[in-house]
Formats: C-alpha cells, structure tokens, sequence
C-alpha cells in the first residue's frame, strides 16, 4: 500500500471505522467466504477493494465478528494486486461480552495495522468463551460447542430448530448470534499486545450499547466499561457533546458526574456506517459522518484520542472546512516561488511550492531555516 501522509500535516478526513466483510455470519450481500470458491472469493475481495479506494473516505476498520479473516484476506489481496492502493485499513472485532445486562452488550476492539498475523491469531486465541462452567478459546469450533451447549429453547428463539442443530454451519451461526467473550479475557488478551495497539471502541446508543445498561443497579459494572473505552460509537449529538465533556443546558445538571464515570477525561466519538453490503461502506446513517485531524494511521487515532475535541466531527463537515469553503479569500492554499530563468542561485528554496494547512498558526524551525523569508514573501505577496 502507498498511503501517504500529507505535506499539509493533519487535515480533515473522512474515517469509517465499522464495516463487514464476507468473513461475518451476518453478511446481507450474497455468500460468505466460507461458502465461495476462490474465484468468487477474489472476485468479491476486488470489488471491496475499488468500492474503498473509489470513496472519499480515507481509513476503514473492519469489524467483523469474531475474526480477523476478512481484514487478512482483504490485506493480502491488496499486496498481490494492489500496490497503489491509497486507503488504511485496520484489522478490528465485533464482539459480545459479559456484562449484567438483559442484551448482549456490543464492544469493538481496533488494533493496529502493524500487528502480524500471529500477533492477530494470538490475541483471537486469548479470548474466552464461557461454556458452562468451563471457558474456551475464542475459535469456530468453541462457537460450535457453546451452541451445542444450549437447550432447544434457547435455540428455538434464536430460529433454530431441533434438526438446523444436526448442521455444523447453523450451530456456528447460533454460536456467533449467542456467545460473549469474558472481561478478563479481552483485558488479557489487551494485555498481550505491544503498547498502544489497541484501542476499545464502545457503542453507546447504537446498536445494544451501553447506554441500555441499568448504570444505578450496577454502578461498578457502568464505572468499567465507560473507563474502558478509548472511543464511543454514538450518532445522537447530544451524546456527542457529553463525550467530549463540553457541557451544554441539557447536561450541565450531570455531566460532571459523566465525565467522573468516564475516567475523568473526554473521548473522541464516532459513527461508522456498520455497512453490510459492500454498496454501503462510507454511507454513514443520517449524514453522521465521522471526521477525523489525523494522519489516516493508528497512531493518527491514537492522536485523536488525547485531543478529541479538536480532532475528532460528527456531521456533515467540520465547521473548519466550512469557514475555509465560505471565505476562501481568507485562507492561502499553497506558495509558489519560482526562479528567474536566467538566475544562476540553485538552492531549492528559490524554485519551490509550500502547501498550508488552514490550520496553520505559527512556524517554528531552526534559525535560517527561511522562517522569515516565508514571512517576507506572504507580505509582499499581500501588500502588507
């Protein structure tokens, strides 16, 4: 791959951090990988590949459920075919776990693209699945095994029957529908990784969030999981801004003690399009599209997550933006200095081009560095 960071330092740039593959059980657009042959596999592993590369969003976070499958067979393809191609992707899974609520409680891990596979493989295998009173490592055949575990009841709701169990297929499909990986396991499993690879993404008012949770019934439990998390997934703006700690006249009576029960700190949110047909990836539900002023890479986000007010929008576009589109007389994209024909000086800076950030508040560097030349130069440009 041959993404590039800009010259222009951090901008704006559209992030969608939720998205299916083939690779999970709930998929809505046709087989998944396990049910194609390779031609099919490629075929569709092509398709995800331009569908990303032709949208105006610059990093994606595969989440599938309970594997890493279809970020390495989207990964490896692209080294085989696509060098050029321009787009992040990071490896992330969609789980259930443990919590004392009547749902099953959703949690995301995002990890870094600079993970191995084995260091994939080895985090997947230090999640465990709780199977009566014995635990599991997280895998297909544990899947299978918990599903086997449950009554006929439990599968029936779930719209399995006595003789959809027989198939190995459907008990996987009934296993990833029902099981929860422990607390202790994903700490472990965290635990495992090298510093600052992975990040706890926590739906809160998106699909079975933690939102639902009884937070004065289980005060210990809320106080957890909101200190766990590095980011939220949310699409409701006044969740947003309690996120982001800025405190408005619908929170102002509690969103002390939200921050307490947060750690202290704001944390970025975001809002994915949890696409499971690949038409969808960068369609983000209700305009809530998630800006990120990053780099498109981990450590980008891990950026965003110290400063997540500045760094991180839900909307249509970043207020910055805006103001750059409504007064573009305000702003200097890029100077241009270009020698005389017959000049004989050849350093390169008086045959250059230096892209701004609109951002752009101060300059810094080493004296002689030409600080002051950018000066003179943008005010005898501007006539000041």
């Amino acid at each position: 791959m041959t993404r590039l960071n800009d010259p222009r330092g951090s901008i704006w740039r559209k992030w969608d951090l939720h998205i299916h593959t083939p690779a999970s059980f709930h998929w809505n657009d046709g087989k998944t990988f396990e049910k194609m042959t390779e031609h099919e596999r490629n075929k569709s592993v092509d398709k995800i590949i331009n569908r990303m590369e032709a949208l105006d969003v610059a990093a994606f976070g595969i989440m599938d459920y309970w594997t890493f499958d279809g970020y390495s067979i989207i990964r490896e393809r692209v080294k085989q075919t696509s060098p050029s191609f321009s787009k992040a992707i990071f490896p992330g899974m969609e789980l259930r776990i443990e919590a004392p609520v009547d749902f099953r409680l959703n949690i995301h891990v995002l990890l870094s693209d600079d993970l191995s596979a084995q260091k994939l493989g080895d985090f997947k295998s230090a999640l465990r699945i709780r199977i009566g009173k014995d635990d599991r490592s997280l895998s297909n055949e544990s899947l299978i095994e918990f599903a086997s575990s449950l009554d006929a009841s439990k599968a029936q709701f779930h719209g399995f029957s006595q003789k959809d169990l027989k198939d190995e297929n459907n008990l996987l499909k009934l296993g990833s529908m029902t099981a929860n990986v422990t607390r202790d396991s994903l700490q472990n499993a965290i635990a495992q990784l090298p510093e600052r690879t992975a990040l706890i993404i926590l739906p809160y008012d998106t699909s079975n969030g933690l939102m639902k949770l009884d937070w004065k019934s289980f005060p210990s439990d809320d106080n957890y999981f909101m200190t766990s998390a590095h980011i939220f997934e949310t699409r409701d703006s006044k969740n947003i801004d309690l996120c982001l700690g800025k405190e408005t006249k619908e929170n102002s009576a509690f969103i002390e003690n939200f921050m307490k029960s947060m750690g202290g700190k704001p944390k970025p949110a975001i809002s994915g399009s949890d696409a499971h047909k690949i038409k969808d990836y960068g369609v983000f539900p209700s305009g809530k599209v998630t800006w990120i002023k990053a780099d498109p890479t981990f450590q980008g986000l891990l950026q965003v997550v110290n400063e997540p007010e500045e760094r991180s929008f839900i909307g249509e576009s970043p207020t910055k933006l805006e103001h750059v589109k409504k007064h573009p007389t305000k702003y200097i994209d890029r100077l241009e200095i270009k020698k005389n024909p017959d000049a004989t000086v050849t350093e390169k800076w008086f045959d250059n081009e230096l892209v701004l950030n609109p951002g752009l508040i101060s300059i810094i560097g080493n004296k002689g560095n030409g600080k002051s030349a950018l000066v003179d130069i943008v005010g005898l440009l501007a006539e000041t």
